[in-house]
C-alpha cells in the first residue's frame, strides 16, 4: 500500500489513481478518505478513514439487503471486505460493463443522468418498492434510489447489472449532528430493516444535494426525519425493553448472539446506537454488558487507528515485520488485563472515546468507575476484542490470564503470546447459507452412522454458518427455518441440562411460523421446545401455556403423528439428562434430587395431554 509504483507486486490500475488494483479479474479498492478540495469528502477539515470504511460497509450491508429481495433480471457484484491492520480492502468481481451503457442513474455528479430503458425502470420500481424507498427527482428524471446509482446494460449478455449502492438508505436525520458534521449523510445512514419497517417509502438523497432538483425535498426530509424519531422514541426503547424483561438471557453461554451487534441490526438499530439501547433498559446486568461492548467497541477502533498511524509514518519501509504491530495489541489487550497501569485511560480517556462514539447517551448520570463492569466480563471481553480485529493468541498464555481472572489478579501479555494477526473478510449471505446448508444437510444424511458427539459438533458449526447469514439479512424465512432446525436437532442430541439450543431453535421457529402461517412439523417443534428449553429448569408459564396452545392445535389434527414426535423429543432429552445424574453438582452433572424435579415439571405439563404414562414412567 505504501511501497513505492515499481516496488508493488500488484499494480494499481493508473499511477495517478493508486487507489483501486485488478487482480485475476477481481478489482481492489482501498478505502480511505479522499481529498475533493477545499475538504476532505468524509471527514470535512480532517480526512475521516474510518468514516470512509463505515461508507464502505454501508455499500456490502445494502447489497446483502437488495440481493435477499431476489427481483428477478438485476444482477449483482460479488463483493467482500477484507480487513488488514487498520486499512481495508473493498473486493469485487470485475462485471461486463462500460460506462456508455447506462441506461439508470447517473456516474457523473448528476451532469447526465438516465432512466432510458423501459424495462430497467420497471425492474429498478420493482425493487425500490420492495425496499419501501421513495420515487424523487434528479435533473428531471425520477428515480428509486440515490442519485448515483448505476444499472449497467450489457447487450452481449442481455443482463443489467447494479453498482453504487452505498447510500441507498437514506440518512439519519439527527439535526445537530448533520450541522456539525455535514459529510455525515455519506455514512451515518438508518439501517435496512428500519427502512422496510417505515410507514411511508423514504428517498435515498434526503438533506443531500441530490434532492435540489425535488419539488417535495422538504417533505421527503420531514419523513426521514419521522423515521429516525421512530427509531429513537419507539424501536430502541422497545427492543431495551425487551432485555429488561428477559435478562436470564444475560447469562446464556450465546448470549453474544442475542446481545450482539447482529441483534441490533436485526431490529434495525444500528451499533452507534448502543448508548441510546443501556439508557432506556433498567436491568442493571444488561447495562452492563452493554457498557462492556462499547468499551470494546472504542478499543478496537483506537486499536484500528494505531495499526494505521504506524504504517503511515513508516510508509518508505514497507510491512518488514509484524512484531511492531503485535506490540500495539498488546498494549491494548493490557489495557484490560491490567489495567493499574493504564489509570489515565479509566479515568479520563474512556469517558471522552464512549461519548465520541456513542453519544452523551452512552453514559449513565454521574458515571465514572467503568472498572468493575469490565473486571465482571473480562475474559469474554478479550475474546470478543481478539475476534473484531482478527488476532490469535496462544492456549497457554491465555488459560493464563484466565486463571489470574479467576484469581482477582492482573496480567500483562507480551508480544510472544501472540500467535498472528490475520486477515478478516466480510462477505454476501450467500456464502454463509451455502456453507451451512451443505454441513447440515450432509450431518442430518450420516446422523444414524456417526456418533452422536460428532453430530452435535457438525451441527454446530452449520449453526455459526446459518447465524453468520441471519446477522446479515434476518429477514429470510428460509434462514429462520434452517438456523431453528440445527439448533433443534443439535438440542435434542445434547447432554447439555440447560438445552440451550433449545432456546435458541424457539424464537427462530417462532418467527418462521408467523410467515408461513401452519406449518405442522414446525408447530410441534415449536411445543417441544417451549417443555423442554423452558418449562425445565425454570418453569414459565407464560411460555408453558403457548407451548400447550401450539401443540394442542396439531393435537386435534392428528393425535398420533404428534404424540408420537412429541414422545421421540422428550424421550431423547431425558435419555441424555439421566446419564448425568449423580450424587453432588460436578460440572455437567446435577444431583438426583434436582433431576426428579425436572422429570415432574415435564410430568405437570403433559398430564393434560395424557402422554405421561407413555413418556415418563421409565425415567422415575
Amino acid at each position: 500500500m505504501h511501497l513505492p509504483y515499481t516496488e508493488k507486486t500488484i499494480k494499481p490500475i493508473s499511477t495517478v489513481k493508486t487507489d483501486k488494483y485488478l487482480h485475476k479479474g477481481i478489482m481492489l479498492r482501498n478505502i480511505q478518505d479522499i481529498y475533493v478540495g477545499p475538504h476532505w469528502f468524509y471527514g470535512g477539515q480532517q480526512p475521516s478513514h474510518e468514516a470512509a470504511m463505515k461508507s464502505a460497509a454501508c455499500e456490502l450491508t445494502a447489497l446483502n439487503h437488495l440481493a435477499a429481495l431476489e427481483v428477478s433480471g438485476i444482477c449483482f457484484p460479488m463483493m467482500s471486505l477484507i480487513d488488514y491492520l487498520g486499512h481495508r480492502l473493498l473486493a469485487s468481481t470485475l462485471l461486463p460493463i462500460r460506462d456508455s451503457f447506462i441506461v439508470y442513474g447517473s456516474n457523473s455528479n448528476g451532469k447526465a443522468t438516465h432512466n432510458d430503458d423501459e424495462r430497467a425502470a420497471i425492474l429498478m420500481k420493482q425493487m425500490g418498492l420492495k425496499f419501501n424507498l421513495r420515487e424523487h427527482t434528479v435533473r428531471n428524471v425520477k428515480l428509486y434510489g440515490p442519485g448515483d446509482i448505476r444499472l449497467h446494460y450489457s447487450r452481449e449478455e442481455d443482463r443489467y447489472y447494479i453498482t453504487g449502492l452505498s447510500r441507498i438508505c437514506p440518512p439519519e436525520a439527527h439535526i445537530p449532528y448533520i450541522e456539525k458534521h455535514p459529510q455525515s449523510i455519506f455514512y451515518r445512514l438508518l439501517r435496512p430493516e428500519l427502512v422496510r419497517t417505515n410507514s411511508v417509502p423514504l428517498s435515498s438523497d434526503a438533506f443531500s444535494g441530490w434532492h435540489k432538483w425535488e419539488e417535495r425535498s422538504k417533505q421527503f426530509n420531514n419523513d426521514v426525519k419521522e423515521a429516525t424519531k421512530r427509531l429513537y422514541e419507539n424501536v430502541i426503547p422497545q427492543y431495551a425493553k425487551q432485555w429488561s424483561n428477559e435478562p436470564q438471557l444475560i447469562h446464556s453461554y450465546d448470549a453474544h448472539r442475542l446481545c450482539f451487534f447482529g441483534d441490533l441490526h436485526r431490529h434495525g438499530i444500528n451499533v452507534r446506537h448502543m448508548g441510546r439501547v443501556r439508557k432506556c433498559t433498567k436491568h442493571q446486568i444488561t447495562q452492563t454488558v452493554y457498557l462492556v461492548l462499547m468499551i470494546i467497541r472504542v478499543l478496537k477502533n483506537r486499536l484500528k487507528s494505531s495499526f494505521r498511524q504506524y504504517l503511515s509514518t513508516t510508509q518508505n519501509l514497507g510491512l518488514k515485520s509484524l512484531e511492531p504491530y503485535k506490540q500495539i495489541v498488546v498494549d491494548t489487550l493490557n489495557i484490560i488485563t491490567a489495567p493499574s497501569l493504564h489509570h489515565t485511560f479509566w479515568t479520563k480517556e474512556v469517558k471522552e472515546l464512549l461519548k465520541a462514539h456513542f453519544g452523551e447517551e452512552a453514559l449513565l448520570d454521574e458515571e465514572e468507575d467503568f472498572l468493575p463492569a469490565m473486571k465482571m466480563l473480562k475474559t469474554r471481553s478479550i475474546s470478543i476484542l481478539i475476534e473484531l480485529v482478527g488476532v490469535k493468541i496462544s492456549a497457554a498464555p491465555f488459560d493464563e490470564f484466565t486463571i489470574a481472572h479467576e484469581l482477582g489478579k492482573e496480567f500483562e501479555f507480551v508480544t510472544s503470546d501472540i500467535d498472528s494477526i490475520d486477515v478478516r473478510v466480510k462477505t454476501l449471505y450467500h456464502a454463509y447459507l451455502a456453507s451451512g446448508t451443505c454441513i447440515y444437510t450432509k450431518t442430518m444424511e450420516n446422523k444414524d452412522r456417526i456418533s452422536r458427539n460428532t453430530v452435535v459438533r457438525q451441527l454446530n458449526y452449520a449453526i455459526d454458518d446459518f447465524y453468520s447469514c441471519w446477522n446479515k439479512v434476518g429477514n429470510l424465512e428460509s434462514i429462520w427455518r434452517l438456523a431453528a432446525m440445527a439448533n433443534y436437532e443439535c438440542g435434542i442430541r445434547s447432554g447439555d441440562i440447560k438445552a440451550k439450543e433449545l432456546l435458541m431453535a424457539l424464537p427462530l421457529f417462532l418467527q418462521y411460523l408467523k410467515k408461513v402461517k401452519s406449518n405442522q412439523e414446525v408447530a410441534l417443534k415449536i411445543a417441544i421446545c417451549i417443555f423442554i428449553g423452558r418449562g425445565v429448569d425454570e418453569t414459565n408459564e407464560k411460555q408453558i401455556r403457548r407451548g400447550r396452545a401450539f401443540f394442542k392445535k396439531i393435537h386435534d389434527r392428528d393425535e398420533e403423528y404428534a404424540s408420537r414426535t412429541l414422545m421421540i423429543g422428550l424421550n431423547s432429552y431425558l435419555s441424555a439428562l439421566s446419564t448425568h445424574v449423580s450424587r453432588s453438582r460436578d460440572g455437567n452433572h446435577i444431583t438426583r434430587n434436582k433431576y426428579i424435579h425436572i422429570v415432574n415439571n415435564i410430568t405437570s405439563i403433559l398430564q393434560t395431554l395424557g402422554l405421561r404414562e407413555k413418556v415418563l414412567v421409565k425415567y422415575y
